[in-house]
């Protein structure tokens, strides 16, 4: 079972620890351009569990996406997005940061790669 998220405060963001520990201040480098869409969501922990979920796409920048998620998934995990159809684009990274966003959270993901499925 996976824990919830805690929103990041200035004095967690401020401190590295893990992987995710650069993300925050990576994720704030490109300029966000409005997405739309809802792909399928696969994230996977370090225990090689996997969650599935439609999810709601806010942006996109050069080195990553932000979209909507009705579960609550930790930084560090790994995500893939696909989208219905062969040759569509699918969308690899991990996650930077997770924040309650009324009944769903905002998720930030550092992209690895993007390519045709």
């Amino acid at each position: 079972m996976l824990k919830l998220c805690v929103p990041v405060s200035d004095e967690t963001a401020a401190a590295p620890s893990g992987p995710a520990s650069s993300y925050r201040f990576d994720r704030r480098r490109g300029t966000r351009r409005p997405a739309q869409g809802e792909p399928m969501a696969i994230f996977s922990d370090a225990d090689g569990r996997h969650l599935i979920a439609r999810v709601e796409l806010l942006d996109s920048s050069d080195s990553g996406l932000g979209f909507l998620c009705p579960l609550a998934v930790e930084p560090g995990m790994g995500v893939a997005l696909n989208t219905a159809g062969p040759g569509r684009p699918r969308f690899v990274g991990l996650i930077a940061r997770c924040e309650r966003q009324g009944q769903a959270y905002r998720i930030g993901v550092l992209g690895s790669s993007i390519r045709a499925a």
